[in-house]
C-alpha cells in the first residue's frame, strides 16, 4: 500500500513463535505437571524503494520499520487440587502511531514491561476465588500502571469481582476502580458493572475500539446462537 506524502508503506511482514513444555509429576517444580510456555512474535513493513510515479520495489523480506515486538514467558503451577498459579511477564515494543492510529513513527515507540501473578483457590463443590496482581513498567506514554483483581465464583453461573488500575509516575496519579458481576444460564450471559473506566484503545477478546474515559454503572447482555 502506498499511502500520503508523510509515510509510504509497500506491505507488511509478521512471525510468530510458540514454545511448551510439560514437566513430568514429582518434579523439583511441583507434585502436579508444571507447564511452562514461551512466544516471540513480531510485525514490520518491507523495506521498499519508492519511485517518483508513485510505483515502488519492495523486498520480499526486509529490514522495515518496526511496529510491534513481544516476548512474553508463562509458568502454570498446579501446587495442590486446590490451589493453581500462573506467572507471567512480557516484554512489549509498540510503534505508537500503528497501535492508536497516525503517522508511522511520528509519536515514537512504547517499551513497556509487564508482569503478572494469578492464584486461584478452588473450594467444594465448583465455588472458587481467584486473586490477580500485575505490575506494568515502562517511562513511555502513561507511565507506570499497577493492578489487581478479586474474583469470587459462587458456582459455575454466578461471579462477582473488585478490580483496580492506578496510573502514576506521569503527571497525574489516578485509579481505575471497578465492581461488578455476571450471571450466566445457558447461552445468555448478563453483566452489570460500576466504576471508572480509563479512556484510550480497549481491547477484548481480540476486538478493539477507542472508548472515552467514563464513571458510571454499565450492563450488558450476550446471547450466543
Amino acid at each position: 500500500m502506498l499511502t500520503d506524502e508523510l509515510e509510504q508503506r509497500a506491505g507488511e511482514v509478521g512471525a510468530q513463535t510458540d514454545v511448551f513444555y510439560t514437566f513430568p509429576k514429582e518434579s523439583i517444580f511441583g507434585k502436579y505437571k508444571t507447564k511452562v510456555a514461551a512466544n516471540f512474535s513480531y510485525w514490520g513493513g518491507l523495506e521498499a524503494t519508492f519511485n517518483e510515479d508513485l510505483s515502488y520495489e519492495a523486498e520480499f523480506i526486509g529490514s522495515g520499520d518496526r511496529y510491534f515486538r513481544d516476548i512474553n514467558f508463562e509458568i502454570k503451577n498446579r501446587w495442590t487440587k486446590s490451589f493453581r498459579s500462573v506467572l507471567t511477564f512480557q516484554n512489549v515494543i509498540a510503534d505508537k502511531g500503528v497501535v492508536l492510529g497516525g503517522p508511522l513513527g511520528v509519536q515514537g515507540d512504547i517499551n513497556a514491561s509487564i508482569g503478572v501473578i494469578e492464584g486461584t483457590y478452588s473450594f467444594s463443590g465448583s465455588r472458587s476465588v481467584r486473586v490477580v496482581a500485575q505490575h506494568l513498567w515502562t517511562e513511555d506514554d502513561r507511565k507506570n500502571w499497577a493492578g489487581g483483581v478479586v474474583e469470587y465464583n459462587f458456582n459455575s453461573h454466578l461471579n462477582l469481582y473488585f478490580a483496580d488500575s492506578y496510573n502514576y509516575g506521569g503527571e497525574g496519579e489516578i485509579h481505575y476502580y471497578n465492581i461488578g458481576g455476571s450471571y450466566s444460564k445457558g447461552r445468555t450471559r448478563f453483566s452489570m458493572n460500576y466504576g471508572r473506566q480509563r479512556g484510550g484503545l480497549i481491547c477484548v477478546g481480540g476486538v478493539c475500539r477507542f472508548v472515552p474515559e467514563s464513571n458510571g454503572l454499565s450492563a450488558s447482555l450476550a446471547v450466543t446462537f
